[in-house]
């Protein structure tokens, strides 16, 4: 749910997506921003993965909601420099903390991101993951 919200937000950002590469999700050519983990064997990189990761409820007695945390990863390939790698992460970061994301029945409080932090897989290939913080409320 809130990951879907997320994938939206970064792949309506032109500054994000200059860095990603394209996927075909079944209606075309699209940034290759994906909810499923692991993206797609056939995706190219750089490519992002945002996983909802856990949530706790909150909320007042007018209104419901949670507090959801949710991964979001990008990945690049072992062959490149680090340089786009690094330019992408951070695009994601300045693009989703304090971002909007946006989702039916939901309203937003906040969104706040940790500074990209870099990892690599059991394959040995590059990424960085961007923990983010969603506050919301049905609306």
């Amino acid at each position: 749910m809130m990951a879907a919200a997320l994938q939206q937000l970064l792949a309506a950002d032109a500054t994000v997506t200059a860095h990603l590469a394209t996927y075909d999700f079944g209606s075309g050519a699209e940034p290759a921003v994906c909810t499923c983990d692991p993206a797609p064997a056939d995706c190219a990189n750089p490519c992002v993965v945002v996983t909802q990761v856990i949530g706790s409820p909150w909320g007042t007695r007018e209104a419901e909601g949670g507090e959801i945390d949710c991964d979001v990863r990008v990945w690049g390939d072992k062959d490149r420099s680090d340089a786009a790698l690094v330019a992408a992460a951070e695009a994601i970061w300045r693009s989703v903390n304090r971002g909007a994301p946006a989702r039916g029945g939901w309203e937003f409080g906040t969104c706040v991101a940790d500074p990209p932090a870099r990892m690599t897989d059991r394959d040995g290939f590059p990424g960085y993951l961007i923990r983010v913080r969603i506050r919301a409320h049905v609306a």
